[in-house]
């Protein structure tokens, strides 16, 4: 018997679905004990903790507060600078609006501790969304949990403060989510629903929202029977992409914020920018050789 919508069989789905809810408890049990949802529970409070108490102290945040609290104001979002005076009138895509509004609200709702508490539930859902992959992949139990511990280490590392890409270690693991939902199951409303609102979410947080379409691209190498429902999730995510107040005008914002840039042209035209030396080879040398 087959899909009407998506013309797969369903003896394939059948063998590709994931192995039942009982074993893969007893695999928990096995693994972490009779009370393992509670241990997992308390590895997730944990995480929550830990992410809460880290410092509000990225030098971006004052610049996203305030575009969300521009954002919050005007009831819009900006298409020409609307705070440097340097640059007035010149084109300014806020294309991170949805987490800077977000992080204003929180802060002007619960002050800094709302902020806090932002970047600790963004945290959360990272360390959960690994786990569910896992699930749906069938990984045991340990390398799921190694899996997530090392996602929140590398996390906390890398942005341990809150910035609009946070989201996007929460975004990309739950676009594998429904990749994976799409190809393992035998319906399709749940998956594509969950691509498209995970791509709405990732285009009104942060220009690498295009990760997103990774794991729908990787779903079209495998066999024809399954092409047509990865078309379908590429569909998904290219809809979610456009549900943006810039989703008309892509292009130019990846253009401006992609375009040769003074500080990265080489020599810069800005003085401090220069790397001393760069003339004579032979004081370079002498600076090597001096130490010794």
């Amino acid at each position: 018997m087959e899909d009407a919508a998506f013309g797969v069989p369903g003896a394939l789905n059948e063998r590709r679905a994931s192995a039942p809810s009982t074993t893969r408890a007893a695999a928990w049990e096995r693994a972490l004990g009779a009370r393992w949802p509670i241990v997992l529970g308390a590895y997730l409070v944990l995480a929550v903790a830990l992410a809460a108490l880290m410092p509000l102290r990225d030098i971006d945040l004052p610049m996203h507060l305030a575009i969300g609290e521009w954002i919050a104001r005007h009831h819009a979002v900006p298409f020409t600078e609307p705070l440097a005076w340097t640059r007035w009138g010149a084109p300014y895509y806020a294309y991170s609006w949805l987490a800077q509004v977000t992080a204003y609200g929180a802060l002007a709702v619960v002050g800094p501790v709302g902020v806090h508490l932002m970047y600790a539930a963004i945290v959360a859902a990272a360390v959960v969304a690994v786990m569910l992959f896992g699930r749906l992949e069938g990984w045991r139990p340990w390398p799921t949990l190694l899996a997530a511990v090392l996602h929140f280490v590398v996390l906390t590392r890398v942005t341990p403060s809150m910035r609009p890409q946070v989201a996007l270690w929460a975004l990309v693991p739950l676009a594998w989510v429904g990749a994976a939902w799409l190809r393992r199951s035998r319906g399709a409303t749940g998956p594509l629903a969950t691509l498209f609102v995970v791509s709405a979410l990732a285009a009104n947080t942060h220009l690498l929202f295009p990760l997103t379409g990774v794991p729908v691209l990787v779903l079209l190498a495998n066999p024809p029977a399954e092409r047509r429902r990865a078309l379908w999730g590429v569909v998904a995510v290219g809809a979610g992409w456009l549900c943006s107040p810039y989703g008309f005008v892509w292009p130019e914002v990846f253009r401006l914020n992609f375009a040769p840039n003074p500080l990265f042209r080489y020599p810069s035209p800005i003085m401090e920018y220069r790397p001393g030396f760069v003339g004579s080879m032979w004081v370079g040398v002498f600076l090597a050789a001096l130490p010794w």
